[in-house]
């Protein structure tokens, strides 16, 4: 079985392989952009991904153009809520919910006795 390399050098066959993370691509079309992406693999290891979107240095050498920004439906940028907000939002519904059970608990009460 012949490598890969080899194959599509005889072939004339450059690679295409797509990296995806978080919503952007990278596309891997020539020999060279593949051993760049290698090395940085080796040199970066596991966090590699998050280079790719963070990095604005790494994104101008593959070209991937400047890092998106966290927009919601219709272009809204995405506001992370407070742990004091959502711990209050649960809290609500917490209680909303108990208030409901408790008058069910009532009507089953009264219907058993």
């Amino acid at each position: 079985m012949t490598p890969l390399y080899c194959v599509t050098m005889q072939e004339d066959i450059s690679p295409e392989i797509n990296i995806r993370f978080g919503h952007d691509a990278l596309t891997l079309d020539s020999w060279s952009i593949h051993h760049q992406y290698s090395a940085l693999c080796t040199v970066m290891g596991p966090g590699m991904t998050s280079q790719l979107q963070e990095n604005e240095f790494i994104r101008d050498i593959f070209q991937l153009g400047p890092r998106p920004t966290n927009t919601g439906i219709n272009g809204n940028a995405k506001v992370k809520q407070s742990k004091l907000e959502r711990h209050l939002v649960n809290a609500a519904a917490f209680k909303a919910r108990s208030i409901t059970r408790g008058k069910n608990r009532d009507k089953r009460s009264a219907v058993v006795q």
